[in-house]
């Protein structure tokens, strides 16, 4: 009976730790609003994939999240949001997609 008890508060215990499968990047994605700020993304998405300034204005960081072929683009201006994007076959790159 103790040892029934034990693998029961066991189990209970290691299914707290879980909330179930991670979100997509571009699921997560729409849940991002302007004025969000890097940690409550980063909440959010988790750890960014790549990183990159835009070099007409270092005000602005793209940072890409998720895994290769399905990434989501986040632009930031001043340490907060300005847009966000999903679907991405790639990381930001300025030169090519103009950030997200």
């Amino acid at each position: 009976m103790i040892r029934m008890s034990l693998i029961a508060v066991l189990g209970l215990t290691l299914a707290g730790c879980t909330d179930g499968p991670a979100p997509t990047a571009a699921k997560a994605a729409t849940r991002l609003t302007p004025g969000m700020t890097e940690e409550q993304v980063f909440d959010i998405m988790g750890a960014e994939a790549g990183h990159v300034r835009n070099p007409d204005n270092w005000d602005q960081a793209c940072i890409s999240y998720g895994s290769e072929g399905a990434y989501t683009h986040v632009v930031f201006e001043g340490g907060v949001v300005l847009r966000a994007s999903g679907g991405h076959a790639g990381l930001c790159d300025w030169g090519v997609s103009g950030g997200a």
